[in-house]
């Protein structure tokens, strides 16, 4: 799993995607990254879904009264790899869970 913030650089533009200009951010925050992660890993659990891109949303005027609660607003199972690496690096990511998984069955032959 790999969470990263996606910002935009200029305030009140619509629209957040890398290709409008969005930047990429791994480190901000880790405590709110964890709690969409748990409420990610806990969704995947209960519906088996392995794969997707998931978008949450804060409400900033909460951040620093209290742990705001993350809220999920969308999952992509077409989504960009920029903040993932790159394709390169997001097919290499997808071959070694593939493999874990197969291995898992005890079918993976590669290793």
């Amino acid at each position: 799993m790999v969470s990263y913030w996606r910002w935009q650089p200029v305030p009140g533009q619509f629209g957040t995607s890398v290709a409008r200009g969005a930047r990429i951010d791994h480190d901000s925050d880790p405590r709110l990254q964890t709690a969409a992660r748990s409420i990610v890993r806990d969704f995947c659990q209960f519906t088996g879904l392995q794969l997707g891109g998931f978008d949450f949303i804060f409400n900033s005027t909460d951040h620093f009264s209290r742990q705001p609660a993350p809220l999920m607003l969308e999952i992509n199972y077409f989504f960009g790899r920029t903040g993932l690496g790159g394709s390169q690096a997001y097919y290499g990511l997808l071959t070694a869970e593939v493999h874990r998984w197969l291995a898992g069955l005890g079918l993976d032959r590669k290793r």
